[in-house]
């Protein structure tokens, strides 16, 4: 049994051209669209989502420099720790 393309003709260009940047645009009438990771709309949300993880972990560290001894053995840490912690920069997972 084999197996039979619908479109053939679009099937075995693609798997012949060469993969890049340039796969992802495709022209529609005059008008260019991007496709895939590209896309304007994925590439600010990736950001945005950045953005807030940054600001979340800012903020955490910023309250954890602020807990009192008491407090932070509740959570299971020591000073030294939660120093270390507190002293990443935002970017730092």
């Amino acid at each position: 049994m084999s197996v039979v393309s619908l479109y053939p003709d679009t099937h075995a260009a693609r798997a012949s051209e060469p993969r890049s940047w340039r796969h992802r645009v495709s022209i529609v009438g005059q008008r260019p669209r991007i496709e895939g990771a590209l896309a304007p709309w994925r590439v600010a949300g990736r950001l945005a989502a950045t953005v807030a993880l940054w600001h979340a972990r800012a903020r955490a560290r910023r309250e954890l420099a602020r807990l009192d001894a008491h407090l932070l053995r509740d959570i299971g840490l020591d000073r030294n720790t939660a120093r270390f912690e507190a002293a990443k920069p935002f970017w730092r997972a």
